[in-house]
């Protein structure tokens, strides 16, 4: 099967292709391309290379022997494998170069010949062209011109292979130049997310600090009033508590009132309570005793209903088995009659049958008789030595000379008709065995282009998904560790703010137990004078 595709440089100069065995020159597409045909006489692979003397390109389209001469089996000139000069020359007129939906540009043999007709080489015009042993002059020649043809070639490659470098190295500089300038986005991103981070804190400090001075200024306020509080006399606390204690009497009757008349309201609302749960128990025993006689009577009517049901399905299924037994016996009595009837034809066909062979039999001997009534006696030898025979036996093989040569013309017309239908046959299955192999040749061809196709796809596809990923994690890593700090910062904001919280409320708690226990030093004298 033949490949063809955009030759590697690498690859075709460590894949022996055999020595060149013919060459020609074509344009496809406005460009010269050198065809080289090459011969490799282990493997027995002929390697069709396109050389393009412009860009430099190189494809190559490859065929076994088995395939190479499947092209010529119905052309006769050049069915004969020595001519490989016309073999090449046919081959090359037909070459296309071919670009496949991927892109990829591919050496092809079509059809028919392409509009590009080959340009044969020209010989010197001064000399035939050697079929004969060369002398050395003449091989030290053609050796410097495939010496040259070689280095052209080489060169070629090498600059090809040199402006390939150059492009890989400034797609990887600018790859470089792409990543300083994203890292340098980051960085500055980052500084100046740090200093809002840091004018947020400031500013947070800052209301903290007027926070505590406000605080601040109200504890000295308060200090100062305690301070005016302690500075009243004692006859003023002395009032202060007598009259704390008339408001303490006043209160506690108040507060006894009010709790009988909270008690007496409760045993009203639940005396009343009580009545309404008895007249609406006695209300659901009521509708539940109608609704029970209710349910009874439904229940009463759906039994009688299934009742009937059931009973009209009885009647219905003694009404199916009467039927289904009237019909069986209906199918008995057919079934016998047709047996009857049957056994009744059935006996008149034999009748007719042996009638039949009476008459095939009779038949057969009116007119063997017919045949012996007008048979020709046969003619007996005279000669006592050969004739061995009884001469009132008739001989059935005698045969006149007539009868052997229509007997034998007509054996030979049938075995020449015979080894026809078998030719024709053989033709048949042989073409319908070309037809099948092109087809799958063909099917292979489109597996493999569409096999290539979706591999490729495959693997773009692929490095999509893992850029796409790669980015993706490397985003997530950036917020998760932006939200990591700023957590951390957070957390360290509310430790202060609860320490802070927790110390302001120690130092409240032990001003307040100081007031307290300086209240009652201030009232323990006062009582007791």
């Amino acid at each position: 099967m033949p490949r063809g595709g955009i030759g590697d440089e690498e690859t075709l100069e460590e894949k022996s292709k055999g020595p060149i065995t013919y060459q020609e020159m074509k344009v496809f597409n406005l460009e010269n391309f050198l065809c080289s045909v090459y011969d490799h006489p282990v493997t027995n692979v002929y390697t069709f290379e396109a050389y393009g003397l412009d860009t430099g390109h190189t494809f190559h389209l490859t065929y076994t022997q088995e395939d190479f001469d499947k092209l010529f089996r119905y052309n006769a000139e050049l069915m004969n494998p020595n001519r490989k000069d016309g073999r090449f020359h046919y081959v090359i007129e037909r070459l296309q170069i071919d670009t496949r939906p991927s892109g990829d540009q591919v050496l092809v043999k079509g059809e028919e010949i392409s509009d590009d007709v080959p340009e044969l080489p020209v010989y010197e015009k001064g000399r035939p062209i050697p079929t004969g042993p060369m002398d050395i002059k003449e091989r030290q020649k053609l050796q410097n011109s495939m010496d040259m043809l070689k280095l052209k070639r080489d060169e070629n490659i090498e600059a090809r292979r040199m402006k390939r470098l150059k492009w890989i190295k400034k797609y990887i500089d600018r790859m470089k130049e792409d990543d300083k300038e994203r890292k340098k986005l980051v960085d500055e991103k980052i500084a100046k997310e740090r200093a809002q981070r840091q004018l947020l804190k400031d500013k947070i400090e800052a209301e903290e600090e007027q926070d505590r001075i406000r605080k601040t200024e109200k504890a000295n306020v308060r200090s100062q009033m305690v301070d005016v509080k302690e500075e009243r006399t004692a006859e003023q606390e002395e009032d202060e508590l007598r009259q704390l204690r008339a408001r303490w009497k006043e209160n506690d009757a108040i507060k006894a009132k009010t709790i009988e008349e909270a008690m007496a309201r409760k045993a009203n609302r639940l005396e009343a309570q009580r009545k309404a749960e008895e007249k609406l128990q006695k209300k659901r025993e009521d509708a539940q005793a109608k609704r029970q006689g209710i349910w009874d009577s439904l229940e009463k009517k759906f039994q009688e209903k299934n009742d009937e049901w059931m009973r009209m399905i009885r009647e219905i299924k003694c009404q199916a088995e009467r039927e289904a037994k009237l019909a069986l016996l209906k199918n008995k009595d057919y079934n016998r009659d047709e047996k009857k009837q049957r056994q009744l034809m059935m006996a008149a066909a034999v009748e007719r049958s042996k009638e039949r062979e009476k008459a095939r039999v009779a038949e057969e001997e009116a007119t063997q008789k017919y045949f012996e009534s007008r048979m020709l006696p046969r003619k007996i030898n005279m000669k006592p030595r050969d004739n061995k025979q009884d001469p009132n036996t008739p001989s059935r093989t005698a045969k006149s000379p007539s009868n052997r040569k229509a007997t034998a013309d007509k054996d030979k017309s049938a075995t020449d008709r015979v080894l026809d239908a078998v030719e024709a046959k053989m033709r048949q299955e042989i073409e319908e065995q070309r037809r099948r192999a092109v087809l799958d040749k063909l099917r292979k061809q489109a597996i493999e282009e569409i096999g290539e196709k979706w591999q490729a796809n495959a693997v773009e596809h692929m490095k999509d998904v893992r850029e796409a990923y790669r980015q993706s994690e490397e985003e997530r890593n950036q917020q998760l560790a932006a939200r990591r700090v700023i957590r951390k910062q957070r957390d360290e904001e509310k430790a202060a703010a609860d320490d802070r919280r927790k110390l302001e409320l120690e130092r409240l708690q032990r001003v307040r137990e100081q007031n307290i226990a300086r209240k009652e030093a201030q009232r323990v004298p006062i009582a007791v004078g």
